[in-house]
């Protein structure tokens, strides 16, 4: 799953007026069960740090409140006295009608580095709660569109609901950030019908995003370190705005009618109790609920560095009354804390008091249970506050558990080994590295893979330095060989180690010794021309001359994670983790590529100006030959069907809102009411024997004990936020997917639900664990470590590349233990020391974008590029067998017609590319997969239609693939890839097909054979598969 924007942000909403309501409203409004209190304007321009309030009870859009420009001076008059309508409160709201601009003015009125906001929304025409992917008119519905903006750069806050579910959506974005590299927080509207008032809110700094529902905080993201690049912006009011009901991407056609009232701003994020407080002064209720006068939140630590037993305790006394803050800075309050265990035991202590703002960190807390956590403040004259918050910490015996660890080669891999000339050896491929920290010659089943091999260059102001290096110290594991040397140059030393794993990833971390002045240090290196055909870094990169610059890359879908050179059958890549003391200049993009004749070469810039490097600094450098894994034994024959359940298939991939589990992503089968079991027992009837259970790689949910009280420290900032429900459920579970960055203990929670899933008596039908979000991306949270400042100051974000490839080759290696195998998705973002841990690898739905857009079933054979296939669908190059995921019907359900999914599967077919079953014509797949089998494909040799010469036709625009298989068969595709029926004479004499004849496998009758061809004719997109 992924959140996609582009020409899909493109639909909007149509407002038209509503009737005129009469003048003499009832003073309390009533929707559904909640009722809210007119409150006099002035009452509603109170608050504190309120510099911006828009009510429209006056009959006007002017501002009750600005501390800018109160008028919108492009709305016109701004009377609303001949369209009045009813707000949550029965006051007068706004409805937008066609062509309006109701746009304020930012400067005074908000700030883009801190703030908070609140307003109200009611769907008039359409109901919320009920958006459906399969909507025939989808459309983003507009609430609030902010723009600070000067010259080039910006910053964006928009508010809408998506555009095919039932979220509301803070948008974050700025101009520092690449173009999808957006952050989203998400509140789900599936309890909000049509016609009913709600109140959206949110908060924001240099940190992060929340967005609140009816004074409920739901959900909250961290912001990437780009934020505080535009600390400094001073907007520019021509290109600046507060636009209510304005859409963020222009030149939409809109539908439907969203009904808004009561915008405020304030200048200070508010705190939660604050957000909660606003929100129930305006509902009518005859029960007074008492809010404390201070917020406290209470999260769980786990910073990668020390046990499970500290809770984080977080006191916001911002929102007391003004003169406790007086009090505060001369010192004259006094805390007291007093936690209660869920023993009972109660635990109390002095609290310091010595500002607004305070962290407190209890330890020792290792039972299961609630913990009540209270603050007592009391001033010089007996005035007091209290605030409590309680939290339930999960049961913790899982941390530290070893599952899927060990210093062993797990299957498919073989033993490594090193030699005495420094040779080491892996599954497939030979290094050596002779006295030298990097490889000087690499080898893949027996052919050079490099013309040159990776060097580190350095120039000083004396010129190119000679680094004369030795290993010093070789010591080989059962997993790994590590190489510890030393590099001598004049004027300073390198320091490092080399780590080979059983798969053949190379790292190098060194540190540069003696302060020197460097004016250039790079690596560089040359792939041999037969292994440079494709550049994939992670998605196929084409430039006519062959050369490519791009910058370092900052983890969104966009970014160039990785240089991978390779033919269609192997290869050599690149990957950083980080570019920590990097020292590129402006505008210098470090990662270079020029595929040339004679090779493709590669430089990567790690500094590119005059540079005082300090003592230590330490870098790294990754490579890996691939294929890293043989493929494994059923590379052609897998029978995937997809989610569900599909006719035939082998594997059904079940469990995708958490059926059967405690929770969605979680793993652990869920006790109550036998649940799980329960579940086991229904697929089974549904003849569903083999299951892959649907998960994440980093990912949880805010109804998961362990997910819910660490999230705060296992957060990645930023990642997808999507709400799921598990219906077979009673009552259905309602839960928001979380992120959990793998280098924290998540991998020990996860593991070990797998285990408790593989120990369950029905768990035996577990066939395999499916990831869902395996895809790199960075991890800005500093609270685990993933964000530190290095020996220059700067704010440093790693990219996800170790601690993902960790938990994803301990989940294999589990797996495999237990007998069961893996499959990786993230679209086509396959990165080969992250990736090639996994059995299969699921691709294919970053297609129905591409449906979308042109409009075609088609865009199989008709737009998608041959080189697609080739290497980016291309399983000989990965090792992880590929299980390629159609979008037909996914992308409209009038797709997947027999006709359509026979010319969806003839460039597969051609390209050596199986496939699952999802959103086809079932009976098509399970077709091709029969014919698979009685061939025994998964033990042939594929020919490829542009490398083979076995096989020839008269018509250039037929293709031909064949396969040479056990017991002396041959299999042949013959693909007809134009718009229009083709007539063909195949050539298959070279192959001494039977003079009796061959067989259509696929329309099952005889084709006759005269002088080793056939006849054929062929539908527009369509194949023939022939077999002898």
């Amino acid at each position: 799953m992924t959140h996609r924007l582009g020409f899909l942000a493109c639909l909007a909403l149509v407002i038209s007026g509503l009737p005129l309501p009469g003048q003499d409203a009832d003073p309390v409004s009533q929707v559904q069960d909640v009722t809210y209190r007119r409150l006099a304007l002035s009452d509603k321009s109170k608050h504190r740090n309120l510099t911006f309030s828009v009510t429209f009870d006056k009959n006007t859009i002017g501002a009750d409140l600005a501390k800018g420009n109160p008028d919108s001076p492009a709305f016109g008059d701004g009377n609303l006295e001949f369209r009045l309508i009813p707000g949550f409160d029965t006051a007068t709201a706004f409805n937008r009608m066609p062509d309006e601009r109701l746009e304020y003015d930012v400067r005074g009125n908000i700030d883009h580095r801190q703030g908070s906001l609140t307003f109200w929304a009611m769907a008039k025409d359409y109901s919320p709660k009920d958006v459906r992917v399969s909507d025939p008119i989808k459309s983003h519905k507009p609430y609030l569109y902010v723009r600070f903006q000067d010259g080039d750069e910006w910053v964006t806050l928009f508010f809408y609901q998506y555009f095919n579910d039932t979220r509301a959506m803070f948008y974050y974005h700025n101009s520092h950030g690449g173009n999808r590299d957006y952050k989203l927080a998400a509140a789900p509207l599936n309890a909000t019908p049509m016609g009913q008032w709600f109140q959206i809110g949110a908060t924001w700094d240099e940190t992060q995003i929340s967005i609140f529902l009816n004074g409920e905080r739901i959900n909250t993201t961290l912001l990437p370190p780009t934020v505080k690049e535009t600390a400094g912006l001073t907007p520019n009011p021509e290109q600046s705005f507060i636009g209510v009901r304005k859409m963020l991407w222009a030149g939409a056609e809109e539908h439907g009618e969203t009904v808004f009232d009561d915008l405020k701003i304030y200048s200070r994020p508010l705190s939660v109790t604050e957000m909660k407080r606003q929100y129930v002064e305006l509902v009518a209720s005859s029960v007074t609920v008492v809010l404390p006068n201070f917020d406290i939140q209470l999260h769980g630590i786990d910073d990668c560095g020390g046990d499970l037993d500290r809770l984080e305790a977080l006191i916001d006394l911002a929102p007391l009354p003004t003169a406790w803050h007086g009090l505060i800075a001369a010192g004259k309050v006094r805390g007291k804390q007093t936690l209660t265990c869920p023993d009972g035991a109660v635990r109390t202590g002095v609290l310091s008091v010595d500002g607004l703002k305070l962290r407190h960190t209890l330890v020792g807390l290792t039972q299961a249970g609630e913990y009540a956590f209270s603050v007592d403040l009391s001033g010089p004259d007996g005035q007091s506050e209290k605030a409590t918050q309680a939290v339930v910490r999960p049961e913790t015996t899982w941390f530290g558990n070893t599952l899927g660890l060990g210093d062993t080669v797990p299957e498919p891999w073989t033993p490594i080994t090193l030699d005495e000339a420094g040779t080491v050896k892996v599954w497939g491929r030979e290094y050596r590295f002779g006295n030298n920290p990097l490889p000087q010659t690499v080898t893949h089943t027996g052919q050079s893979i490099l013309k040159s091999p990776p060097t580190l260059v350095i120039e000083t102001p004396s010129g190119r330095a000679a680094i004369n290096y030795a290993i010093t110290e070789r010591v080989v594991s059962g997993s790994a060989v590590e190489l510890t040397g030393v590099g001598k140059a004049d004027g300073f030393t390198i320091r490092g180690v080399t780590r080979i794993a059983f798969d053949g990833l190379i790292r190098w971390d060194f540190r540069v010794h003696g302060e020197p002045v460097i004016d250039l240090m790079q690596l560089e290196w040359t792939v041999a021309p037969e292994f440079s055909r494709y550049l994939l870094a992670p998605l196929l990169e084409k430039s006519p001359t062959g050369e490519h610059a791009f910058g370092f890359p900052s983890g969104g879908r966009d970014s160039h994670y990785q240089l991978w050179l390779t033919s269609k059958r192997k290869g050599f890549s690149w990957s950083p983790e980080h570019d920590a003391n990097w020292r590129y200049g402006e505008g210098v993009k470090p990662l270079t590529i020029d595929q040339a004749a004679d090779g493709g070469h590669c430089v990567v810039r790690m500094i590119s100006c005059p540079t005082s490097v300090p003592e230590g600094a330490e870098y790294h450098a990754m490579f890996i030959a691939t294929p890293s894994r043989p493929l494994p034994k059923a590379k052609r024959t897998y029978r995937l069907g997809g989610y569900g359940r599909h006719s035939n298939c082998d594997v059904a991939l079940v469990s995708h809102a958490g059926a059967g589990f405690e929770s969605v992503f979680s793993f652990k089968p869920e006790d109550k009411d036998s649940y799980f079991e329960w579940w086991m027992d229904t697929l089974a009837r549904q003849n569903m024997s083999k299951l892959a259970i649907y998960g994440g790689a980093q990912t949880l949910n805010d109804k998961d004990p362990a997910g819910s009280y660490f999230g705060k420290y296992w957060d990645v900032p930023g990642g997808p936020q999507v709400p799921f429900i598990d219906k077979r459920r009673k009552p259905p579970l309602r839960s928001m997917q979380t992120n959990a960055c793998p280098r924290t203990s998540y991998s020990d929670y996860i593991l070990r639900n797998q285990k408790l899933l593989f120990d369950r008596p029905k768990g035996k039908s577990i066939h395999a664990i499916y990831y869902d979000i395996a895809g790199i991306t960075t991890c800005s949270n500093e609270l685990h470590g993933c964000q530190f400042a290095d020996l220059f100051g700067r704010r440093i974000t790693r990219l996800n590349i170790m601690g993902l490839r960790r938990h994803l080759f301990r989940t294999t290696r589990y797996a495999h233990q237990r007998g069961r195998l893996t499959i990786w998705h993230a679209h086509s973002y396959y990165n080969p020391i992250v990736h090639g841990s996994g059995d299969y690898w699921y691709p294919g739905e970053q297609f129905a974008s591409m449906m979308l857009r042109e409009k075609t079933p088609y865009v199989y054979t008709d737009v998608a590029d041959d080189d697609i296939y080739q290497s980016e669908l291309n399983q000989e190059i990965r090792g992880s067998g590929i299980l390629f995921l159609f979008q037909l019907q996914r992308a409209n359900r009038e797709y997947g017609t027999t006709e359509q999914t026979l010319a969806a599967y003839t460039k597969l077919l051609l390209n050596d590319i199986p496939t699952s079953m999802a959103y086809t014509d079932e009976t098509v797949t399970n077709t091709i997969w029969g014919i698979f089998l009685k061939y025994g494909l998964d033990n042939a040799t594929a020919h490829l239609w542009d490398d083979q010469t076995g096989v020839t036709t008269d018509n250039p625009g037929v293709k031909v693939t064949y396969y040479t298989c056990p017991k002396g068969r041959v299999l042949a595709v013959v693909g007809n890839t134009a718009r229009q029926d083709q007539a063909v004479t195949v050539d298959l004499s070279r192959l001494n097909p039977p003079r009796t004849g061959v067989r259509e496998e696929f329309l099952c009758r005889d084709v006759p054979v005269q002088g080793g061809k056939v006849r054929l004719e062929i539908k527009a997109r369509h194949f023939s598969i022939l077999g002898w």
